[in-house]
């Protein structure tokens, strides 16, 4: 959380929200919820994605029980490739 304070900072974000993923079906023991600063400098966007629950591996993938076993679960409850491109896609200039 001091990271994302520190770019909030940086950026000159002036507000925050948050909004609570529903958890995935069927469970997998996570809750995603993603913190979004707005209202920043031009050029300025930070966005910080909380996934209790989750182990060490890519949000969104099917790891398998090996991986699962060693890695800890992989949220079901976020797509990051999705969410990585949606942020991109919104920051980045026309």
């Amino acid at each position: 959380m001091d990271t994302v304070a520190f770019f909030a900072r940086t950026s000159a974000c002036r507000t925050r929200d948050s909004r609570t993923l529903p958890d995935p079906e069927p469970p997998d023991g996570t809750h995603v919820t993603i913190f979004s600063y707005g209202d920043c400098r031009s050029g300025g966007a930070v966005e910080s994605v909380i996934i209790e629950g989750g182990g060490h591996s890519w949000p969104g993938a099917r790891q398998g029980f090996v991986l699962d076993h060693l890695l800890g679960p992989s949220s079901q409850g976020v797509n990051t490739s999705a969410e990585l491109w949606r942020f991109f896609a919104a920051t980045m200039p026309p």
